[in-house]
């Protein structure tokens, strides 16, 4: 099923929020009382336009378009010359904020809640038909409160959407999402990034023998003491019944080698793994599959070295 992208959505309440305001333009009986609430709804109908122009080919535009929506319903409250529709600016204060919070993240949505509430309560006091002492700042609580609760059951839904319900190790989305942003602090300061890809030697066996059980407990053991000995900007990804996936930013061939003998040590059980420089402008999966490469190669050789092990003829 096909979704509206974010900035058609936003679009449509810009021009909702325009087209609410028209009406009362024209109660006021163009007496001059409501020309500048005629040039809100004028400039909410002109932020739809843009948003629609470029909410999906500049990456930031979307974001400037919510923070231009909340300064149009602040401009409104201090101009607007009935209480009631600094009620309805409330309102709208609020659906800008949870846009936001599906949109940005946790901590410039809380920034834009404590700017937006200041300067709704100031415009409140600066208008000519101002509400009641209580009234604004009942709307502001309000708005934060349910602000606050969005940000916090999203927060929950990608914590149980991006990590694997077992380990509690990163899975496939939420690698990728995450790689993303450490390769991006990576590459600002110049420094590599190390992909590994993980298999485990003789995981079938273990289960067969010891049953499911034993396996689970033994795979959240192994993850709990990768996470133990690696540094807190690194990323464990279960991608796998018994394949994961390291992201090590700022390490480089050496210092990978030396992580990697440490992991090996203490784990429960051995495994074989391919690392991979992430070379700048390399689809994230090119690396993790050029990992898995290296690994089923490394994993080749200890075959072959074996077999001459066991028959040196």
């Amino acid at each position: 099923m096909n979704h509206l992208p974010r900035h058609v959505l936003l679009a449509a309440f810009q021009v909702l929020a325009g087209l609410t305001l028209l009406p009362f333009v024209a109660l006021g009986g163009w007496t001059g009382t409501e020309l500048p609430v005629l040039l809100c709804a004028l400039g909410w109908l002109g932020l739809a336009g843009i948003t629609l122009a470029v909410g999906e080919r500049l990456a930031a535009g979307f974001e400037w378009s919510v923070y231009a929506s909340v300064g149009l319903v602040l401009v409104h409250s201090a101009v607007t010359s009935r209480p009631a529709m600094q009620v309805l600016d409330g309102l709208e204060l609020l659906v800008l904020m949870i846009v936001a919070a599906f949109a940005l993240s946790a901590v410039r949505v809380r920034i834009l809640l404590v700017v937006a509430g200041v300067l709704y309560l100031v415009s409140l006091t600066l208008n000519p038909q101002p509400l009641g002492i209580w009234i604004g700042p009942v709307i502001i609580a309000i708005v934060a409160a349910t602000t606050e609760v969005v940000l916090r059951l999203l927060e929950l839904v990608r914590q149980v959407s991006e990590h694997d319900p077992l380990t509690g190790a990163l899975n496939r989305a939420g690698l990728r999402n995450q790689a993303e942003i450490v390769r991006a602090l990576a590459e600002r300061s110049g420094r590599p990034t190390t992909v590994v890809f993980i298999d485990l030697d003789g995981f079938k066996p273990y289960n067969d023998q010891r049953g499911h059980v034993a396996g689970d407990r033994l795979l959240s053991e192994l993850v709990s003491g990768f996470r133990h000995r690696l540094r807190r900007s690194d990323l464990v990804a279960r991608t796998g019944g018994d394949e994961f996936v390291l992201v090590l930013p700022g390490l480089g061939p050496e210092q990978t080698e030396a992580v990697m003998a440490r992991l090996i040590r203490y784990a429960p059980i051995g495994f074989t793994y391919g690392a991979w420089q992430w070379h700048p402008g390399e689809e994230f999966l090119d690396a993790v599959d050029e990992a898995d490469r290296l690994m089923y190669l490394h994993k080749q050789r200890l075959r072959e070295q074996a077999v001459r092990a066991r028959d040196p003829h």
